[in-house]
C-alpha cells in the first residue's frame, strides 16, 4: 500500500518461499530484511540513498519505512539495520558492484549430499500467510496490478529455515487463486546450475533470468526482442562431466544446443599456480594434467562472437592421493 502512494507498477513479482515461512519467526530472525530488499546494506547503498532518494523517495530503499512495524519489538528492526552498516564513511561509489552472479558449480561432494538428504516433515501452513496471500491479491486486482509467482529451484531446504519452514502446496493455491506460477524446477536444473543446495550460480540464473523475461512478456504483452532472446538462450547448458584417467582429467560442457557458435577460454590452476590457459576456441572439452593429488581448479569463459555477453564457470576436481 506505501508503495502504491508513489508508484503505478504494471506487475508485481513474488517468490512462492517467501509464502513457506512463519511470519513470528521471520521478525525474530530479520529475515524481512532478506527478502525486501536483496543484499545486506553497505557503504555503497548509503552513498546512493544520499545522492538519489534522499529524502522523498527513502521509502523505496529502506525496509524499516516500508514494512508495517512490529511496535512491540522494535530493538529487532534497528539491531539488524544497525548489523548491516559497515564501513559507513566510504567516500565514494563502487560503480561496478550489483547483483552478485557466482560461477562456481557446486562439488560433487556437496551435490550428492544434498539430493540424497531427506527434508524433517514440516509444520502446516499459517492461515495467517493465507490472508496475506488473499489481501495481496485483493490489492493487486483493485488496483490492475497483475501479480506474478515464481519458485526458484533449490536442492535442499536450508537447514536454518527448518524451524521457520511451513510449505504450503502451490498445485492447490494455483487452482483455488487462478495464479499463474512460474516453476523453474521444469527446466531440470542439476549440478551444474548450482553454487550451493539452495542457490543457483551464473548457469542457472542465466536461464531464470531470461525466461522471467519471457514470462513478463507473454503476460503483459510487452514485445520482446526475439534476436537478443536467441541469443541468450544459446548459452543454456545441459550438464557436464569430469572423467578422471590416470595421469590427466578431461572437462565437458553440454550446450542444449550442440549447434550453437560458443567459443570457450579455459584456465587450469592448482594452488594459485596456472598449469594451462587457452585462447577462445570451439573446444567445448579440455584436457588437462593431474599427475599431483590435490585441488584443481577449472575455470571457464564461454563467449557467443554475436554479442558480447560472456559466461563463467568454475568448476573444482579433486585428485586423491
Amino acid at each position: 500500500k506505501e508503495a502504491l502512494k508513489s508508484q503505478t507498477p504494471r506487475a508485481v513479482m513474488v517468490e512462492t518461499y517467501v509464502l513457506d515461512l512463519l511470519p513470528d519467526d521471520m521478525l525474530e530472525h530479520g529475515y524481512l530484511y532478506r527478502f525486501l530488499d536483496a543484499g545486506g546494506w553497505s557503504a555503497n547503498k548509503i552513498q546512493l540513498t544520499a545522492k538519489f532518494l534522499f529524502p522523498d523517495r527513502l521509502a523505496g530503499i529502506f525496509p524499516i519505512f516500508r514494512q508495517r512495524m512490529e511496535w512491540e519489538k522494535p530493538y529487532i528492526y534497528f539491531t539488524n539495520l544497525k548489523t548491516m552498516i559497515k564501513e559507513f564513511n566510504n567516500p565514494s561509489l563502487e560503480t561496478d558492484t550489483g547483483a552478485r552472479i557466482h560461477p562456481n558449480v557446486i562439488s560433487s561432494t556437496e551435490y550428492e549430499q544434498a539430493i540424497s538428504s531427506q527434508d524433517p516433515d514440516f509444520i502446516d501452513p499459517p492461515m495467517e500467510n493465507l490472508a496475506y496471500l488473499e489481501k495481496f491479491i485483493t490489492l493487486c486486482n483493485q488496483n490492475n496490478i497483475t501479480p506474478l509467482f515464481n519458485t526458484a529451484p533449490i536442492l535442499q531446504i536450508p537447514k536454518r529455515t527448518y524451524n521457520v519452514y511451513a510449505p504450503m502446496n502451490r498445485d492447490v493455491l494455483a487452482k483455488d487463486y487462478g495464479l499463474n506460477i512460474l516453476d523453474f524446477n521444469q527446466y531440470g536444473f542439476n549440478q551444474l546450475h548450482f553454487v550451493n543446495p539452495d542457490h543457483v550460480n551464473a548457469f542457472g540464473s542465466l536461464i531464470i533470468s531470461t525466461e522471467t523475461a519471457v514470462n513478463l512478456s507473454k503476460r503483459l504483452g510487452i514485445p520482446l526482442d526475439q534476436k537478443i532472446l536467441d541469443y541468450y538462450r544459446t548459452y543454456y547448458f545441459d550438464k557436464f562431466d569430469i572423467s578422471q584417467s590416470d595421469k590427466e582429467a578431461i572437462l565437458t560442457l553440454y550446450p542444449s544446443n550442440p549447434d550453437t557458435p560458443l567459443l570457450y577460454a579455459w584456465e587450469i590452476s592448482k594452488d594459485d599456480i596456472i598449469l594451462l590457459k587457452t585462447d577462445y576456441q570451439s573446444q567445448n572439452s579440455i584436457t588437462f594434467p593431474t599427475s599431483e593429488a590435490g585441488e584443481y581448479q577449472i575455470r571457464v569463459e564461454i563467449w557467443n562472437p554475436d554479442g558480447n555477453f560472456v559466461l563463467e564457470g568454475l568448476f573444482t576436481h579433486i585428485v586423491e592421493e
